[in-house]
């Protein structure tokens, strides 16, 4: 539902929905969930101009590696954007190539 909503560029609701879904996402006790829902919250916090919870929210991310592809392409584009924001451009392009790569598997 918060891809959609990210997709329909409501992403207010999008935030408030992965918001909610925190502790049901660390309760569930898999790491890969948590990163997906924490990757989707990033880029919606990006767009609503939320740039210092975006920020914290990116060392979440951690252990994103061994995700499944699909998956990793969400954490992997939350990281370069965050990247971007920070003017990190090399940090940035290497995490964009391996979207490229993570969707290309």
């Amino acid at each position: 539902m918060a891809r959609t909503y990210l997709a329909d560029r409501r992403y207010d609701l999008a935030a408030e929905l992965l918001e909610g879904e925190a502790d049901s996402a660390v309760a569930s006790g898999l790491g890969t969930l948590e990163r997906l829902r924490r990757a989707l919250l990033i880029v919606a916090y990006l767009h609503l101009g939320r740039l210092s919870e975006a920020m914290n929210a990116v060392g979440g991310l951690e252990g994103h590696e061994r995700d499944p592809a699909d998956f990793r392409v969400y954490s992997q584009e939350a990281i370069a954007l965050t990247a971007m924001m920070q003017g990190d451009l090399r940090a940035a392009s290497v995490a964009f190539n391996e979207v490229v790569q993570a969707a290309s598997s």
